[in-house]
């Protein structure tokens, strides 16, 4: 049927052709109308298409551009130098590394100008094999192999690589590399960079400080990534940003040499300069490690803080972890050893809540010091009866003893006499339930206590509450700074790298719940804590010398069937600040769970911590920022004496009778000791840069109009040009770690009182279920001065 139906149209097409057709020339004559026809239809269409390619440039998608750059020319990235991260004084608590991997290059066709030979000559392989096993352990024969390497049809390969010895050179190693070949004037090894962190004083503030690892262990461009902590929460003030650079290559993708080369440069990541103290930091590890090592609790905090700035001093925790070799990580899962305790983690604080109550009654003139109550009994709320944590066995006391003493009850009745509303209203004014937006990732905002009667009464004595470590500090410093709350901060500056520009960190200025008055009479009733031979739950914390106001906690650890019981299944606490007429510092230090407790742990780590920041403190006095003056057109010897008058160190450049520039400019914040360069002429010689800092010398380069290429972190060993030539265009500086101080090796002595009250043993006879699980149960919470 099909092909009858294709027969037939064919004959109607054949006959419609023929009845058309008139002659054979008449015929040619049409096609090639139609043919001319067509011609200039095609023509028209690749003429669209060639205008259309060459106004997009595109080919199906394709950028010709692009794709021709990608056949005739390369690019390199340039690693940015990640921010290092100092203490307070500029010693480097994460700072980079760099590391390097050796190479040859094989291949005949790597030729410099005038087709020197770059590449690794056959004649040379015993001297390059000799360098190698010099100066990287390789052995002489696995140099050989690897140098003589071909590929399947017996050429030489293009490069090669030496193994596991041949990578995470340092500095060091590739620098006499280098210079052995020099020497020996064979050509050949070359050498990759790999980015690295280095944590030189292993655990120290490690949850605070974080560590950083590499984006992707296949790409070292893509720079390192902070994982925890500092490192984490500033990762992209740290990381800064890569630069590239752009050349023609040749068919192997090599930068053809004596080519132009387009450079945009990279920007370092910006410094960070913490308010730790590094001695005070590691002396608070190693009393820390003895406390760990002793008592084996499930978790330990502790914060040394300036008490009128707010300034964090030491800070760390147990567990804790290497972040160079990152052992102590995941070891105990039932530890949480990723976890911050300091911010992460909210927990009820206990008795150390009391010197809030205290002072909220004092506000608001409810607390009367020498009014008399009895304990005996407990108090009775809605059928839930808390007691003190001795029963009342100390017998009748007064509001003040019930301080010192630390009484539950004597608590829960000034919050009564408040009112539950008027005591809510004070946990808020002090912040308690909201973070301290501290910058650190993961921060917890607490818990107010829930509205009910028991909850709030509860909240009185530092149960049915929870805070952080950094909460209750931010708190404590409204007690200490005469009523004003003040922010805990942890960064004293950042620095630009590129400028040396120094940004500063400022006390911030929370609230002021309290009033001086209020402030005064709390730190006098915290000092009684610690001189009352008959009432101070604290007079283990007394120091030779030093004026102590303290206040201790114990604290029960709430699970889902109620509070834990047991001798040991307490946080214990202790809140410290001196000296207590002007106070400068507060401790504050937590226990959670050990596995056996005399009272005399915390005591062992936060009294010589204290004694210590004091001592310091009188030694190096507190370092404030000083405005820069103006010498300029001033004789070097006048603008010296300026200087020098600010607290400043001057720097003298060139021989000139007068300073024609300065830097930093004059109103500029410095802190005390830091330098400021006078420049007299425009002679550019170097001085001699040993033992400045990076942020040093590009203040100086800023006057002479150079460029800084730096190697290492740290202070200045070498220098290019030397002291004494002069410089043009740019300066090589070599930098390397300052040895620390010589460490303390005094050891934390284990001081407790002669008189330890009945707070610790009485706490196991306690039996407290939530109120809202057994309103009919009977409710008591312990406190522990014996610490």
């Amino acid at each position: 049927m099909l092909k009858r139906s294709i027969k037939r149209l064919w004959r109607r097409f054949a006959k419609w052709f023929a009845s058309k057709s008139r002659s054979p020339l008449n015929n040619r004559k049409k096609a090639g109308a139609i043919f001319f026809g067509l011609a200039i239809v095609l023509f028209l269409i690749f003429a669209v298409r060639i205008l259309f390619i060459a106004d997009t440039g595109k080919v199906a998608g394709n950028d010709l551009v692009k794709q021709t750059k990608a056949l005739y020319e390369g690019s390199s990235v340039i690693k940015a130098n990640r921010g290092s991260i100092l203490d307070r004084y500029g010693n480097p608590i994460a700072e980079n590394a760099t590391s390097y991997s050796v190479y040859a290059i094989l291949s005949e066709t790597y030729l410099g100008l005038k087709d020197v030979k770059l590449y690794a000559q056959s004649k040379n392989f015993d001297t390059l094999a000799e360098i190698l096993h010099k100066y990287t352990g390789i052995t002489k024969k696995e140099a050989l192999t690897t140098l003589k390497k071909t590929d399947a049809q017996g050429h030489p390969l293009y490069q090669v690589e030496f193994g596991s010895k041949g990578k995470n050179l340092t500095l060091e190693t590739k620098l006499k590399i280098e210079a052995a070949m020099d020497s020996a004037k064979v050509k050949g090894l070359y050498f990759e960079d790999h980015p690295s962190r280095l944590y030189p004083n292993g655990e120290f503030a490690s949850h605070f400080i974080g560590y950083a690892q590499q984006t992707d262990n296949d790409d070292d461009s893509k720079g390192m990534v902070g994982v925890l902590g500092l490192e984490a929460a500033y990762n992209k003030l740290l990381e800064g940003k890569n630069g590239k650079t752009e050349f023609q290559k040749d068919r192997f993708g090599n930068s053809i040499p004596g080519t132009v080369e387009k450079e945009t440069p990279a920007k370092d990541g910006t410094d960070i300069y913490t308010t730790l103290d590094s001695q005070l930091q590691s002396y608070l590890e190693t009393l820390l490690d003895a406390a760990d090592k002793k008592d084996d609790p499930v978790s330990m905090t502790a914060i040394l803080m300036d008490a009128k700035t707010g300034a964090i001093r030491a800070i760390s925790q147990r567990p804790s972890f290497n972040p160079l070799t990152k052992k102590g990580l995941d070891e105990d899962k039932e530890k949480n050893t990723w976890r911050n305790l300091l911010v992460e983690d909210a927990f009820e604080p206990g008795s150390t809540m009391k010197a809030f109550t205290t002072a909220a009654a004092i506000q608001e003139g409810k607390y009367h010091p020498e009014e008399t109550y009895s304990p005996a009994a407990g108090v009775n709320i809605n059928g839930v009866v808390i007691n003190d944590h001795d029963f009342g066995a100390k017998g009748t006391l007064n509001f003040q003893q019930a301080f010192t003493w630390s009484s539950n009850v004597g608590m829960i009745k000034l919050e009564q006499a408040m009112g539950k509303d008027t005591w809510r209203s004070y946990l808020e004014a002090f912040h308690f339930g909201a973070s301290t937006n501290s910058g650190l990732l993961g921060e917890s905002n607490g818990q107010l206590p829930s509205t009910n009667e028991v909850d709030t009464a509860m909240s009185a004595y530092g149960q049915g509450i929870a805070v952080t470590p950094l909460q209750l500090m931010q708190a404590y410093t409204a007690i200490t700074n005469g009523g004003q709350m003040v922010k805990p901060y942890y960064i004293e500056k950042t620095v630009n790298p590129q400028t040396g520009k120094e940004s500063y960190m400022k006390t911030t200025d929370v609230a002021r719940p309290i009033s001086a008055e209020t402030a005064s009479e709390v730190l006098d009733l915290m000092g009684k804590v610690v001189t009352d031979k008959n009432y101070g739950t604290g007079n283990a914390f007394a120091l030779d010398g030093y004026s102590v106001g303290a206040k201790t906690g114990t604290a029960q650890i709430p699970s889902k069937n109620g509070y834990l019981t047991g001798l040991t299944n307490y946080v214990y606490s202790v809140v410290t600040v001196a000296p207590l007429d002007d106070p400068q510092y507060i401790c504050y230090m937590t226990l959670k769970q050990p596995k056996a407790y005399d009272g005399k742990t915390i005591p062992s780590v936060v009294n010589p911590l204290m004694k210590r920041a004091l001592e310091s403190e009188i030694e190096n006095p507190s370092v404030e920022t000083v405005k820069t003056p103006d010498v300029l057109d001033e004789t070097p010897d006048a603008a010296s004496e300026k200087i020098k008058e600010a607290g400043l160190v001057p720097v003298v450049l060139g021989s000139g009778e007068k300073v024609i520039a300065q830097n930093p400019k004059n109103e500029a914040d410095l802190l005390q000791g830091e330098k400021v360069f006078l420049l007299t002429d425009s002679d550019k010689v170097m001085p001699d840069m040993t033992d400045w800092t990076k942020s040093d010398v590009l203040k100086f380069a800023t006057l002479y109009h150079l460029q800084v290429e730096s190697s290492g972190q740290g202070y200045v060993t070498s220098q290019s040009p030397a002291a004494g030539e002069k410089a043009s265009g740019k300066i090589k500086i070599v930098l390397a770690g300052k040895e620390a101080a010589e460490s303390d090796q005094n050891t934390a002595a284990n001081s407790t009182s002669a008189e330890t009250s009945q707070e610790g043993q009485d706490a196991s006879q306690e039996n407290t279920n939530n109120a809202n699980e057994n309103p009919n149960s009977q409710t008591t919470a312990g406190e522990s001065s014996g610490q």
